[in-house]
């Protein structure tokens, strides 16, 4: 679970129902997109703005982890790779925090 900098808006990952978001205060549900089937998100987190989502998908089929980044100001955005790597890079850590900057 992440909230976005701002704290209008939490984000949270389960393997039954992939990648959601609420906004406040109504709990709107936030458009994120959908992962595959055989995929685990293992990390989120926010840019220095907090206007990009960036989260580490790895799938299970092919052993690959990949870091991808979701522009949140604009709805119609799609997530896009900003690096992929053996998603064995990634098994000494269970959580890696993500420290970016524009």
């Amino acid at each position: 679970v992440k909230f976005s900098p701002a704290g209008d808006a939490v984000y949270f990952y389960g393997p039954e129902h992939g990648l959601r978001g609420k906004s406040w205060p109504a709990l709107t549900a936030l458009t994120l997109p959908v992962l595959g089937a055989a995929s685990t998100l293992t990390d989120m987190g926010f840019s220095a703005d907090g206007q990009t989502l960036y989260y580490i998908e790895k799938s299970d089929a092919s052993g690959i982890a990949t870091l991808y980044g979701l522009d949140l100001s604009d709805a119609a955005a799609q997530p896009a790779v900003v690096a992929s790597t053996a998603s064995g890079t990634f098994g000494a850590s269970a959580n890696i925090g993500l420290s970016l900057s524009a």
